[in-house]
């Protein structure tokens, strides 16, 4: 976690139409971002699966008058901690006074969840998925309070006077900006793709069946007029336990990529990894499975949802653009004995999971040339 964070801006700006997966990212240029700023330079960013603090998992947790975290993410803490900037997606909403905390799939993580995820070298996370309004106005609220307090910067839905939260991280001279979006912020709409809570109009913004690409894209434009030399999009997409995105996703990667003020995509939700997608020289991760969870076949749920996979992202910004370097992945594994544990996969200590997540990740023809975590 060698960035820095700074405070919430804004966002906003245009988009178009894009082509199919692009064979060589690496070699391409991506964006307008040279022209963003005279600052040049190289950084690596991480990003991982969905981390949901479900019952039993706050229950392991568990420690006396509090909980401690900190044990489950142990074994990925030096990867997530070697880059420049690392990111989650934090799949609940959390209390400052640890009260009604989680039932069912009415999500509330106590306070100390924030804490180890910060510990475990993340700088910041995406809130915008399906259980963000699960305590109301005032879960909105204590989630932000927590994470930032926690030291985390917080990418979603905002306030009334501010709707679109926006992240700002500062690695290596350059700043990065990453914005949030989700299908749906209240896993009670009933369906609804594009309405928000009558308390919370602002929420519409958040939603990326309201807002489109050319809203995302809109938004992007003005993290770049605000200083970003990058900007990453974090959505909360496509169909649960799907291997394969759907349709509308790589439509909406394809239109977003075209624009000259998204760089990357980072997606979540499936709870099962996808492949990487790569349009204009730029990526797209479809999913990036489940990180921390407690879903697996003795819920009904695919054995897939407990694998996920930690990506590493090197890019450079030169005067010409700003282009991919090197993708890297590194499968995990949420352990449900000894505590919950997000194990580090390799082939030898898991070959059917590390070849599951492999081949997902990679897809056929392997568009965005990953390659294995050494």
């Amino acid at each position: 976690m060698g960035s820095t964070v700074s405070g919430d801006r804004s966002p906003s700006r245009g988009s178009s139409s894009s082509s199919a997966d692009d064979p060589s990212p690496s070699t391409s240029s991506q964006s307008g971002a040279g022209t963003a700023s005279g600052r040049t330079g190289t950084v690596t960013i991480e990003f991982s699966g969905d981390d949901i603090p479900q019952e039993e998992i706050i229950a392991a947790a568990k420690k006396g008058d509090g909980y401690d975290f900190e044990p489950m993410f142990a074994p990925v803490k030096a990867y997530t901690s070697s880059a420049d900037v690392s990111i989650c997606q934090m799949e609940t909403t959390l209390t400052p006074t640890n009260t009604n905390l989680t039932r069912s799939i009415v999500h509330r993580g106590p306070r100390e969840f924030a804490t180890a995820v910060r510990n475990a070298g993340y700088d910041g996370c995406s809130t915008a998925n399906n259980h963000t309004f699960d305590a109301g106005v005032p879960g909105l609220a204590t989630t932000q309070q927590v994470m930032t307090s926690a030291g985390l910067q917080v990418a979603g839905p905002g306030d009334a006077t501010n709707p679109v939260r926006t992240a700002w991280y500062t690695a290596k001279g350059l700043k990065i900006a990453q914005l949030s979006y989700s299908y749906t912020l209240d896993n009670w709409a009933q369906g609804s793709l594009t309405g928000a809570p009558p308390d919370a109009p602002w929420l519409k913004q958040s939603l990326y069946a309201v807002r489109g690409a050319a809203g995302i894209s809109a938004d992007a434009a003005k993290a770049r007029a605000a200083g970003a030399d990058i900007v990453l999009v974090s959505l909360h997409w496509g169909t649960q336990f799907a291997f394969e995105p759907s349709g509308d996703q790589v439509a909406l990667a394809q239109q977003l990529l075209a624009s000259p003020n998204v760089d990357m995509i980072i997606g979540n939700h499936p709870h099962v990894v996808q492949r990487c997608g790569a349009s204009n020289g730029k990526l797209v991760f479809y999913s990036l499975g489940n990180q921390l969870s407690n879903q697996g076949v003795n819920w009904g749920f695919p054995d897939a949802t407990q694998d996920g996979v930690m990506v590493k992202v090197t890019l450079t910004k030169s005067a010409s653009g700003l282009k991919v370097d090197k993708a890297e992945y590194q499968p995990t594994r949420a352990r449900r004995t000894g505590g919950y544990i997000i194990d580090q996969v390799s082939k030898a200590s898991n070959p059917s999971s590390w070849a599951s997540t492999s081949r997902l990740i990679q897809g056929p023809s392997n568009a965005c040339q990953l390659t294995p975590a050494p």
